[in-house]
């Protein structure tokens, strides 16, 4: 068994400011193999350099975590954004990619 870590963890530091490189060398400095990263708004480009950067740490993406809502978004628009978000976990090496429906609420009866 290999020890991974989620950005999700690091989710507050990260969005004060803490830069990704340092918190992958953390992740890495704690034991850990991989990293599941939770959330994705690049393009491909920066979806491969976000691989490239994760393998130059001597880790490796295993899984990229995305949420949506098909209940109160536009279906085929969610669809498409999924796709992309595929591709993009295919570009930075991800094996496996994660999808939350967690929209606000129950649908309306």
């Amino acid at each position: 068994m290999q020890l991974g870590i989620s950005t999700y963890s690091l989710s507050g530091a990260l969005r004060q400011g803490w830069p990704l490189e340092e918190a992958l060398c953390w992740i890495r400095d704690q034991g850990a193999g991989h990293v599941e990263l939770v959330e994705f708004d690049g393009d491909l480009s920066a979806a491969r350099a976000f691989g490239d950067l994760v393998r130059s740490l001597g880790l490796y993406v295993s899984n990229l975590a995305v949420s949506g809502d098909f209940l109160h978004r536009d279906p085929q628009a969610e669809a498409d954004r999924l796709c992309a978000l595929a591709e993009a976990a295919q570009a930075m090496g991800a094996p496996r990619m994660r999808f939350d429906n967690n929209g606000p609420g129950r649908p309306e009866a």
